[in-house]
C-alpha cells in the first residue's frame, strides 16, 4: 500500500503525512526483519492517526492507516500463543475499519485512497470469518459490535497507552 497524501496545512493533514511516513518505515523494517523498528515505526503510526482523527473527524485516509496498523500489529502476535494481545489489536483493527465503512458509507468521511480502505475491510471480513468459523454475514455482525463497543475507543489518543503498552509488551525485542 501507497500512501500520500498532499498537505494542505492542516493540523490533521501534518499527522496523517507523518503517519504515512512512519507506516512505510514500519514495512520496511518489516522487509528487513528489525522487529525492534517495526514496532516503534507501528507504534507512531497509531499515535498519529489518532491524533489526525481528533483534529478532523472526517478523515478517512486516518482510519484506513489507524485501522492498517493495529491489524498488522496483531498479525505480529500468534492467536495460539497470545490470544488476548492478539484480540485485544485484531477487535480493535476491526472496529476502526468497520466505523471507516459505515461513515463512508453514509457520505461523513472523506477518503482519498478509498480503494485501500476497501481492501482492508473485506480482508478484515474473511479472517473474522475464518477465525471465528462464522458465515460473511455473522462476521459482520461481529464487527459492527466491535464498533459500537470499541471505534470510540479505539480512535481517541487517550487509548496509545494501553494500545501501545500492548505492542511493546511482547513484539519489541529488547536491545
Amino acid at each position: 500500500m501507497v500512501w500520500k497524501r498532499f498537505s494542505q496545512g492542516s493540523p490533521a493533514d501534518k499527522h496523517l503525512n507523518e503517519a504515512e511516513k512512519h507506516w512505510r518505515n514500519h514495512q520496511n523494517y518489516l522487509l528487513k526483519n528489525d522487529a525492534y523498528m517495526a514496532t516503534d515505526a507501528c507504534s507512531e503510526v497509531i499515535r498519529l492517526s489518532q491524533t489526525a482523527i481528533q483534529s478532523d473527524k472526517q478523515m478517512g485516509d486516518a482510519y484506513v492507516l489507524l485501522a492498517s496498523a493495529l491489524s498488522s500489529a496483531a498479525s505480529q502476535y500468534s492467536r495460539e500463543k497470545y490470544p488476548d494481545e492478539f484480540n485485544f489489536l485484531h477487535s480493535r483493527a476491526a472496529a476502526v475499519i468497520q466505523q471507516w465503512y459505515v461513515l463512508t458509507q453514509s457520505g461523513s468521511l472523506t477518503t482519498k485512497k478509498k480503494s485501500i480502505g476497501e481492501e482492508l475491510w473485506r480482508k478484515t471480513v474473511g479472517e473474522i470469518k475464518e477465525n471465528e468459523e462464522l458465515p460473511e454475514r455473522e462476521a459482520i455482525v461481529l464487527m459492527n459490535s466491535c464498533r459500537r463497543d470499541l471505534a470510540a475507543s479505539a480512535v481517541s489518543p487517550s487509548s496509545f497507552r494501553e494500545i501501545s503498552d500492548i505492542i511493546f509488551s511482547k513484539l519489541r525485542p529488547k536491545r
